[in-house]
């Protein structure tokens, strides 16, 4: 395996290790999204409870403060996931680039194998059209 082949290698497992990252962080945001939402909904009486028998006690006020600070905390969380999610994408498209980038120059190495002529005139065809759908162009 030559050098640029190792590179290849290298940068598509650091592609599909930052897009499995955030895909983690999108699943955690959706996570504390429905939480909240879940603590939005627990202390709006607006909302039909599920438990008729479920009455305001004299201690519900503490609950309730405690429910809106843990809301909070929870949006506050999201915030900096949201904020973490926009670094991830950006590391994603940058890793994408590089990979392109190692792709493309395997690709011009495998074509400048003696012997491999054809099978180069395939790849210079086809690298270009390949790199260009996965960036949309």
């Amino acid at each position: 395996m030559s050098m640029v082949e190792n590179l290849l290698r290298l940068h598509r497992w650091h592609l599909e290790e930052r897009r499995r990252y955030l895909g983690e962080l999108e699943s955690l945001a959706e996570r504390l999204r429905a939480d909240a939402l879940r603590l939005t909904t627990a202390n709006d009486p607006r909302v039909e409870r599920l438990d008729p028998d479920r009455t305001v006690d004299a201690g519900s006020g503490a609950f309730e403060r405690k429910s809106v600070e843990r809301r909070v905390r929870l949006e506050h969380s999201l915030a900096e996931i949201e904020a973490e999610i926009v670094e991830a994408r950006g590391a994603v498209a940058e890793a994408e680039t590089e990979a392109a980038h190692y792709e493309l120059a395997a690709a011009q190495r495998t074509s400048a194998r003696p012997g491999a002529i054809l099978r180069g005139r395939r790849l210079r065809q086809s690298v270009p059209s390949a790199l260009a759908h996965r960036h949309g162009r």
